[in-house]
């Protein structure tokens, strides 16, 4: 199993739009969980229905054992189908990192 998949329009720093290297993670109130509306400069919300994530993170080799400290990285299209930083460049909703 891979330790990592890299979905499309990660917005991670891992590639670009029109040239240039898209990464939300480094932008202030990243860390959150309603991730509806954007952050930074970026000011706008994400119409659509409420999803709740449940998350757990576990150490396969070592008996699924509850991992702590990490962090994970959402990013989720719109209703449209669209991704904020790509096909909506002027925003950066619906992507989110929780600890």
């Amino acid at each position: 199993m891979p330790t990592e998949t890299q979905g499309p329009y990660p917005g991670d720093g891992s590639n670009t739009v029109s040239g240039s290297v898209v990464n939300v993670l480094t932008t202030s109130g990243v860390v959150r969980s309603d991730i509806r509306i954007s952050v930074g400069s970026y000011s706008g919300t994400a119409a659509g229905v409420p999803l709740t994530l449940t998350i757990t993170l576990v150490n396969s080799n070592l008996g699924c054992a509850t991992l702590s400290g990490y962090a994970i990285y959402i990013w989720h299209c719109n209703r449209d189908g669209n991704y904020s930083l790509y096909t909506v460049t002027d925003q950066n909703y619906l992507r989110g990192v929780q600890v």
